[in-house]
């Protein structure tokens, strides 16, 4: 890109008569990601291994002007990664998460990008999971629905009623299943599988709530608990040994400095006073 802005800053000299105000914009746009705010962004490769067992993609940064771009550097990434491994004969499953999904079907090149995914990834052995709390907005868009229509299968949760209205069309609801939508509670979910459709209820463990928990009052109540000593880390489970003299200075295990890090993560979310009405909990029992 920066042999493209030294011709186009130097048309005159390497490129035939056009218009001086056109190759003006061109150039003036791509100075940005050249030697602007985002060169260090875009003019040289990347430093992340691309090749991990797992990779990241935020999104939720850029601006909407930079949407188009970013999107289409991790559908260039994807599918180059995708059809390596199957010109080289693998065989190994691979598996794009795409949350927030209405977020991405925002701009005309995600959702094509999602759209083609799931049509053509699974002859490339990759496969499509996207989530979205916004279900209307994800039904009501071409790209959206296409997406839905190539899934084997589909998870729904609770919805109001104007997304029911949009999932009773798209998924051929009952109108017993729309009330159990309705007045669903965390943990129930309607699941439609090889033509089978079964409402399931998961309870989750105290362990996996406070893993997967990201309500502030649930977080703010917890830290608060942990600094007056009402609620210990569980401990890690120790081998049977024979018992051997230790010294009364041994430094910490790497494992316990890691666990003590984690739990003191979110110590200074709030202070103690004032602490927010804590949020209703749904509870049920097993």
């Amino acid at each position: 890109m920066c042999d493209l802005l030294y011709v186009l800053r130097h048309a005159s000299t390497y490129l035939p008569p056009l218009n001086a105000d056109l190759v003006q914009s061109l150039a003036t746009r791509l100075a940005r990601y050249v030697e602007g705010s985002l060169a260090d962004f875009f003019s040289q490769p990347t430093n992340v291994a691309l090749d991990a067992r797992l990779t990241v993609f935020n999104v939720s940064a850029l601006g909407e002007e930079l949407w188009p771009i970013g999107l289409h550097l991790i559908e260039q990434f994807v599918w180059t990664q995708v059809r390596w491994h199957y010109v080289q004969g693998s065989e190994e499953p691979c598996l794009l998460v795409v949350d927030e999904l209405w977020l991405t079907l925002r701009s005309a090149e995600g959702g094509a990008f999602l759209e083609t995914v799931a049509r053509k990834g699974p002859k490339y052995w990759l496969g499509l999971a996207v989530a979205s709390q916004e279900p209307a907005d994800c039904l009501n868009s071409p790209h959206g629905l296409a997406i839905v229509h190539n899934s084997s299968t589909h998870v729904l949760l609770a919805m109001d009623k104007g997304a029911l209205r949009v999932a009773t069309s798209a998924f051929e609801l009952t109108p017993n299943e729309v009330a159990l939508l309705e007045s669903a509670v965390p943990g129930q979910a309607l699941v439609l599988c090889a033509g089978e459709r079964m409402f399931l209820d998961v309870v989750a463990s105290s362990a996996e709530r406070e893993l997967f928990d990201t309500r502030p009052a649930e977080q703010a109540e917890r830290n608060r608990q942990r600094r007056r000593g009402l609620l210990k880390p569980t401990p890690e489970p120790v081998a049977a040994a024979v018992e051997t003299p230790v010294a009364s200075h041994a430094p910490p295990s790497p494992s316990s400095m890691s666990s003590e890090r984690s739990w003191r993560l979110f110590d200074d979310l709030e202070p103690d006073d004032g602490a927010p009405i804590p949020l209703p909990t749904w509870r049920r029992h097993p």
